[in-house]
């Protein structure tokens, strides 16, 4: 049980599983040398290898005997029961870390929105105001070409007109001359 605990969960520098870590082979230690003593179970004859599974390796160990089964059995299920209440701490925990996640997440995605939003109006004001301003510049174009036909018609009758005075001021000399 130990290999599935230390490898499943981090019992390193975790101070909420190292208790009930040091607290189950404390008890599992006691409750089995309590119950041999008594002669409860059977003492212990034979080593077993490690890999042989629990309640095998216990009717084995005991030469035969199933109160040493018995014992396995009672010991996994106080393993159990001390571990319990610890993992069910860190279950809430991890719960309320992911609940947190979640609105965190859930706020950014609120926020990112929100800004893709005002981007979105700013951009589209931006294109309305654009829009408004080519309007203008197109009207004042206009207006411009209005006005540059008006300077060159003025131009015009402003070159007739010094066709006029020359024409005048030749008359007028040669009247001058004639009188």
């Amino acid at each position: 049980m130990n290999e599935i605990v230390l490898f499943g969960f981090p019992i390193i520098l975790n101070p909420i599983l190292l208790i009930p870590f040091l607290l189950t082979l404390l008890t599992v230690t006691l409750i089995s040398w309590i119950a041999m003593s008594l002669g409860l179970v059977a003492r212990v004859v034979t080593e077993v290898h490690w890999a042989m599974p629990p309640l095998i390796s216990g009717y084995l160990a005991t030469g035969g005997h199933l109160s040493g089964s018995v014992l396995q059995i009672l010991n996994i299920t106080t393993g159990i029961l001390i571990y319990l209440p610890f993992i069910r701490v860190m279950d809430r925990r991890a719960a309320r870390k992911e609940s947190l996640e979640d609105k965190n997440t859930a706020l950014l995605k609120n926020t990112l929105n929100t800004v893709v939003e005002k981007i979105h109006s700013s951009t589209g004001e931006v294109n309305g105001e654009i829009t408004n301003f080519s309007v203008v510049l197109e009207s004042i174009v206009e207006d411009l070409n209005d006005l540059s036909a008006q300077m060159q018609r003025q131009m015009q009758l402003m070159r007739t007109c010094d066709d006029y005075m020359q024409i005048i001021d030749t008359s007028v000399g040669n009247t001058d001359t004639s009188i």
